[in-house]
């Protein structure tokens, strides 16, 4: 005797394996048009991708170009010997002065913008390129896409 529960769950796996052969998300085969094509290319070429890469990486470095250089700290141990009393060390304790320096570069007035805007300019131009790489792939691809026409043959022969 079937109980109701192996019944339900009979009717879930008979239902289940009639609609898991149905695709609800079947999509044309590659080629089947131009812009499945278009957009294939646009995310699997390698040197469109290279091209965007480098697009971004110019656009990231505009940040860090008017920033400020790194600081420098720099440590100075005078009179390791306390004249001549011990041998040499580097403890700062053991040693006759230390001088500590903390150093920062500073451009001068507009040297920052000008590095910032110099950076600007290369990221667009990175960027310009990447769009010149894309038209030239596309332009490739619908060339070799476009139906050619048939022309008719003459017959005879062209008159001067």
């Amino acid at each position: 005797m079937v109980t109701m529960r192996q019944a339900l769950s009979l009717g879930v796996a008979c239902l289940s394996l009639a609609l898991g052969s149905v695709s609800y998300g079947q999509e044309a085969p590659l080629g089947a048009s131009l812009e499945g094509l278009l957009k294939f290319a646009k995310d699997n070429n390698p040197e469109f991708a290279s091209m965007r890469f480098d697009a971004a990486a110019a656009t990231e470095r505009v940040v860090s170009a008017s920033a400020l250089p790194d600081p420098k700290f720099r440590t100075e141990w005078r009179d390791i010997t306390r004249m001549g009393e011990q041998s040499p060390t580097l403890l700062p304790a053991r040693v006759g002065s230390t001088r500590y320096l903390l150093m920062q570069d500073l451009p001068w007035a507009g040297k920052r913008d000008l590095k910032r805007e110099v950076a600007e300019s290369q990221a667009d131009a990175a960027r310009g390129r990447a769009a010149g790489s894309w038209s030239e792939l596309a332009a490739k691809i619908k060339v070799s896409v476009r139906p050619r026409p048939v022309l008719p043959e003459h017959k005879g022969s062209a008159t001067a």
